[in-house]
């Protein structure tokens, strides 16, 4: 957050040494400043991941059963459901509800990008 009002996306790459924001207001808060607020991270960072094991394997997560090739579908609703404070439920995170899922994410997409058709 900046300044206490605006929200980025900060993505920290380990294997790359990056830290990416992503910000849809650009052109309303100087960039210094967003490097400003994103100083402590990149600082933070390297002395969190030498005192700790660097990662962990939660336990509750949902696990798709082989043949594996949903894992593109499962990351996307681990990520919402993360984001929503909502916990990971068996019942609707499971192979079967998959094929529903991917249409459904697709759906969406095609939602929000269908109007891009008429800007080229």
């Amino acid at each position: 957050m900046v300044k206490n009002s605006h929200w980025v996306l900060m993505v920290i790459s380990i294997p790359d040494q990056t830290i990416k924001i992503y910000d849809s207001s650009t052109n309303s808060i100087p960039r210094e400043l967003i490097e400003e607020e994103a100083m402590p991270f990149a600082h933070m960072v390297p002395y969190v991941l030498s005192i700790s094991s660097f990662w962990t394997l939660p336990d509750g997560v949902p696990q798709a059963k082989h043949p594996y090739g949903d894992c593109g579908i499962y990351a996307v609703k681990f990520l919402e459901c993360l984001v929503m404070g909502v916990a990971f439920a068996d019942e609707h995170l499971r192979d079967s509800n998959m094929k529903i899922m991917r249409r459904k994410l697709a759906a969406e997409m095609y939602d929000e990008t269908r109007h891009l058709e008429n800007i080229r």
